[in-house]
């Protein structure tokens, strides 16, 4: 994997990535890496919201029971 290396001033990166207070004034070191392209443009790994499209608002009461349905479903007249 290649990579771009370079020392900056801190102040330089304060229109494109806010840093901790101790760093903002003091030199740098850049390191600027291509991601894979599998992974390239998302944010993070987290799936929450990922089935959003797929919900259906009617359902979402039913939801809150549906446990407690499917047992006694499976277990009527045990």
């Amino acid at each position: 994997m290649e990579a771009v290396r370079k020392i900056i001033d801190a102040r330089q990166l304060a229109p494109i990535i806010e840093l901790p207070e101790h760093m903002r004034d003091s030199r740098v070191e850049l390191i600027i890496l291509t991601l894979p392209a599998e992974t390239a443009g998302r944010e993070s790994l987290s799936m929450k919201g990922a089935l959003r499209a797929y919900a259906n608002p009617a359902l979402t009461e039913l939801e809150k029971t549906a446990w407690e349905s499917a047992v006694a479903e499976k277990h009527v007249g045990s």
